[in-house]
């Protein structure tokens, strides 16, 4: 029994309410969905802010010849994360949530080769290119309110490169080097 872990993973997420009665109408549209899906998360709540847990009590992990039945994450625990999300997306549409920083730790990064930056390019200081802010510029805020400085290289429009409809096409054709990354406009003819 010395080889089971002592810490094992679970989702997790803190929400903050504007309101309690918002809270309390999320409790009412997750009940059935837990019953469903025959889970039991661990939900608590103070004031507005509730967390919600998830984690399979047994679930099974095979270590060489061994099968230990171990807490962990297993797919109804990620079917029912995807299920509390989908209840979420009413609350964040109609404004009855806060906006605020994970209160769990999040995963800093993945140590992957195909995940680094290749050697010999240069690191790039920030990931929008809209806004200049430390988030990719396809979920910029600013991305529909802010014009490009320059015409679409693709097709010439008014937009930004990541947001033409030939984009996807130009990049399959980059991947296959049909074509050079910085290839002119007029693609879509």
């Amino acid at each position: 029994m010395d080889d089971i872990p002592t810490t094992t993973f679970m989702l997790a997420k803190s929400i903050k309410f504007i309101w309690n009665f918002a809270l309390v109408e999320f409790l009412g549209k997750l009940h059935p969905v837990v019953q469903r899906e025959q889970h039991h998360p661990r939900v608590s709540y103070e004031l507005r802010t509730l967390d919600i847990m998830m984690q399979t009590h047994s679930a099974f992990t095979v270590d060489g010849e061994h099968r230990h039945t171990v807490p962990g994450i297993t797919l109804r625990d990620i079917r029912l994360a995807y299920a509390v999300e989908d209840i979420l997306t009413h609350f964040y549409q109609t404004n009855k949530l806060e906006r605020q920083s994970p209160k769990y730790p999040q995963l800093s990064s993945l140590r992957m080769s195909d995940l680094e930056p290749k050697k010999g390019l240069p690191a790039r200081t920030s990931k929008c290119i809209v806004c200049g802010g430390d988030h990719w510029s396809t979920v910029c805020p600013s991305r529909f309110t802010v014009k490009p400085p320059i015409p679409c290289e693709l097709c010439g429009g008014n937009h930004w490169k990541f947001a033409c409809l030939h984009y996807g096409k130009w990049k399959e054709m980059v991947k296959r080097d049909r074509v050079k990354p910085g290839w002119g406009r007029r693609f879509g003819e």
